[in-house]
């Protein structure tokens, strides 16, 4: 049982487990979390960019909130502009997260099941990379906007799961500060967050609390205007506050087919069939593990054997060296994630009630195509976490209260959490052990692909040493389709408004628009990135009739080719960079 299991279990022991990992994890993983090409460089380059005076929104176009940007600029400002400053901020956040987890679940879980969910949460979600494509985890994100809001968010459910009387409409200020600030981030997040706050409110019964809430909710959101305002004129710094609310950015998503494929509504029939089949073969094994649990009550001797067997049962069904199998279990959370909800309403604790409503809201961002990976590792690491703690903990404490029974359920339940710990480690160092690029010095150094696995690392730091050598120091430089990267590394500024131009940026500020701030503003050298687009559903960038096609016909109208890395980006499917310097006229 869970509580026999906390006793046995030193105080000290969790938390020494966990910082071990931590810290194992992060040194293993040391400067291969950032994509090189994609991404990452946007959330260095923009910063850099505050930092230096430029005015988000007005002068440097982002479809998130201003929160992350500024923050990170103020890192940037205290502390220096490197990578390593952003490194060590974010892994000072995920570590003060893990800590918040611990300390919530441990409350009403258990200390050996929260210290199994943290595992889960820094083993699978916060330092790994499971595709071909990194910054889907918590120290170099694709968007800090996500890793941030969903701290800010498991903030606010741990000041509104607070039952203490005292400080009562303090807590609950802080906590709507916390939402008012993660509402500045993005619109999945800031809505499971609004739907964990009014049951939490809802607790309380009371105008008071919620008054305090929507006080304290409004404190951010006010302050970014009156930024924004002494800046901008005041419409257009509303626009700017409600950023990652822009109804273009929503329809330009619903109507792109790498949206939808994310979303599962390009195979809407194969994916309710998975979903249904994972939810099916989670839920018996589940009730497999407690029919034994309970039938072996009456033969406590056979109690741990019985466990050992049924853990191997489910490493045999779901084999550590096979990942597939695992990520297929990503299709279970939905069904999963509203059991959790119903456990928690059951057992009356707050906590987890909070926690299931906002896990299961932010759940539905993924749609029918549920993941562990790409985005799922934020918008599943709270379900996954909190089902991971429900099953190691509450689960055998109910079995323990009806029946006696509930140790051989626990066993299964960390036995199956080391395989799927063990499962994705596996995978992710797979990819790890392929970079082995130094890219960037100093404070800016990291890890790409080694030439002989994936080229185009290697030809951005061609590109990065080309363009150091061609362009002087005050030259502008745009990257197109994308590749901020090289704009932050070479510390060359874009003097347009945009740093990505895919078919879903192009679509949401329309192209005219675009070419319309690069013949205002044009830069001084061009670097064409290969892109190919075809999870978009189109053609190379600039393809004929597609997307970019006018941008890419002014380009080359407007600047002489200097030099070829590789090969002509556009032309093939092989990767190439192309620079370019404008035509005096």
């Amino acid at each position: 049982m869970t509580a026999e299991a906390d006793e046995l279990l030193p105080v000290w022991a969790g938390p020494a487990l966990l910082v071990a990992s931590f810290v194992s994890l992060a040194m293993w993983s040391w400067g291969k979390w950032p994509d090189l090409r994609v991404d990452f460089g946007r959330e260095l380059y923009i910063p850099w960019q505050l930092a230096q005076g430029k005015v988000l929104y007005r002068d440097i176009a982002t479809n998130y909130g201003p929160l992350s940007p500024y923050f990170n600029a103020l890192a940037f400002r205290a502390l220096g502009t490197s990578v390593r400053t952003l490194v060590f901020l974010n892994l000072s956040i995920l570590a003060a997260m893990t800590a918040l987890c611990y300390r919530m679940l441990a409350e009403e879980c258990g200390r050996l099941a929260a210290t199994a969910a943290c595992l889960v949460l820094l083993g699978v979600f916060s330092f790994s990379q499971y595709v071909g494509i990194g910054n889907s985890n918590f120290v170099c994100p694709y968007a800090h906007e996500a890793t941030h809001g969903v701290a800010l968010a498991l903030a606010m459910i741990f000041l509104l799961s607070r039952r203490q009387e005292r400080l009562e409409r303090w807590r609950c200020a802080a906590a709507g500060g916390c939402f008012g600030l993660l509402f500045l981030t993005k619109p999945e997040t800031a809505l499971a967050a609004a739907a964990a706050a009014a049951v939490g409110l809802g607790y309380r019964r009371a105008a008071g609390p919620a008054l305090a809430f929507l006080g304290g909710a409004l404190v951010a959101p006010a302050t970014f205007l009156l930024f924004f305002w002494g800046r901008m004129p005041l419409g257009q710094s509303v626009r700017a506050v409600l950023g990652a609310w822009d109804p273009r950015l929503g329809r330009a998503a619903w109507s792109s087919p790498y949206y939808r494929t994310i979303l599962g509504l390009d195979h809407p029939g194969a994916h309710l069939w998975l979903m249904g089949k994972a939810s099916l073969a989670f839920a018996g094994v589940c009730a497999a593990a407690a029919a034994a649990d309970l039938r072996s009550v009456a033969a406590a001797r056979l109690r741990p054997w019985v466990g050992l067997a049924l853990a191997a049962a489910l490493i045999w069904a779901f084999p550590p060296n096979d990942p597939l199998p695992w990520r297929r279990l990503a299709f279970a959370l939905p069904a999963a994630s509203l059991a959790a909800l119903a456990l928690a309403l059951g057992s009356g604790r707050r906590t987890l009630v909070l926690w299931s409503v906002f896990a299961t809201v932010l759940l539905a961002k993924m749609g029918l195509h549920p993941v562990f990976y790409h985005v799922g590792f934020y918008l599943a690491m709270p379900a996954t976490v909190l089902l991971t703690a429900c099953l190691a903990g509450v689960v055998p404490r109910v079995l323990a209260v009806r029946a006696g029974a509930g140790r051989v359920f626990q066993g299964v339940v960390l036995g199956g959490v080391c395989a799927f710990l063990a499962a994705h480690l596996r995978l992710a160092h797979g990819y790890y052990s392929m970079k082995t690029l130094p890219m960037g010095s100093g404070g800016d150094a990291m890890v790409g692909y080694s030439p002989d696995v994936e080229i185009a690392d290697a030809a951005m730091g061609a590109a990065l040493e080309r363009i150091e050598a061609l362009a002087p120091r005050e030259a502008t430089l745009a990257a197109l389709p994308a590749g901020a990267m090289l704009n932050y590394l070479a510390r060359r500024p874009n003097p347009t408004r945009h740093l990505d131009m895919t078919p879903f940026d192009l679509d949401a500020r329309g192209e005219e628009a675009v070419l319309r701030d690069f013949r205002l503003s044009p830069p001084d050298f061009i670097a064409l990135v290969h892109a190919d687009h075809a999870e978009f559903g189109v053609g190379p960038f600039g393809a004929e009739a597609g997307p970019g096609r006018r941008l890419l016909e002014w380009v080359n109208a407007s600047y002489a080719p200097l030099e070829v890395i590789l090969q002509e980006p556009f032309a093939t499917r092989g990767f190439g960079i192309k620079l370019l310097e404008r035509r005096r006229h």
